[in-house]
């Protein structure tokens, strides 16, 4: 497991009401900026925040089971 899944593993554990969740979330903005920074991203700069804001919007209204 790397370095940056550890911390940021520890800190969702530590901050997080639904694990689960922030998990999710967590790994979906990851692989969003590793599309963008390897110039791969099928979003223009409009439909990533749209992305963003999805994900932001799921995690404080929680994820349905």
């Amino acid at each position: 497991m790397g370095r940056e899944f550890e911390f940021a593993s520890d800190a969702l554990k530590a901050t997080s009401d639904d694990l689960d969740a922030a998990l999710v979330g967590w790994l979906a903005i990851e692989g969003l900026n590793s599309l963008e920074m390897h110039d791969l991203s099928p979003f223009s700069e409009e439909e990533h925040a749209q992305v963003v804001q999805a994900v932001n919007r799921l995690l404080r209204k929680g994820i349905a089971e």
